[in-house]
């Protein structure tokens, strides 16, 4: 659903009408090619697209880097638009949808309305779509395996280090006082 507002602000930079527009969206992933919607029009455009990125090789350098750079992780979203019949267009707004849940859990699928921002500084609500992600396969036993390494390489770590230097883990204890001599009957009386 695009705001009226959006085409309103666009159409001066495209020099149409605000009702004549064509929208796409374009969408990046990774180091993948970006990939676009199929082209629509209106303010209730339909864009009925099937985006597929190649096959993903989820290595643990891969993982790693989907769990723990938010950028990475992250589909990027630009909804453009375009006068009809013209090449020349105009980019109305911004939007990421963040992939961790998807990562994080056995079901390989993610749907909801995700929100686009306006370019520049006034970040306007310009429009939203309903989506739905989906891995091919559940990706949750890759990242839980995964886990289980990077915890047993930590794990190695600690004990490797604990093994160098065991003087430093724990001082040595003081000895104890030296007895009294024993008391002996002569000297009792």
């Amino acid at each position: 659903r695009l705001e009226e507002r959006a085409l309103v602000d666009v159409a001066p930079r495209l020099g149409e009408a605000p009702h004549i527009f064509i929208t796409t969206i374009l969408v990046e992933f990774l180091n993948f090619d970006v990939v676009s919607t199929e082209a629509a029009s209106g303010l209730h455009p339909r864009y009925d697209s099937l985006l597929s990125f190649s096959p993903i090789q989820l290595t643990d350098q891969v993982i790693s880097c989907l769990l723990n750079e938010k950028g990475a992780r992250k589909l990027r979203l630009e909804l453009q638009a375009c006068p009809a019949g013209s090449l020349n267009s105009s980019t109305l707004g911004y939007a990421e949808l963040d992939l961790l849940p998807i990562l994080e859990a056995p079901t390989p699928m993610l749907a909801g309305s995700l929100p686009f921002s306006a370019v520049g500084p006034s970040g306007l609500q310009v429009a939203s779509i309903d989506y739905k992600v989906k891995w091919r396969r559940s990706v949750w036993a890759d990242v839980l395996k995964h886990r289980q390494r990077q915890a047993v390489g930590v794990t190695a770590a600690v004990a490797a280090a604990a093994a160098v230097a065991p003087a430093a883990v724990a001082p040595e204890a003081p000895a104890p006082p030296p007895l009294p001599p024993p008391i002996s009957s002569a000297s009792a009386a």
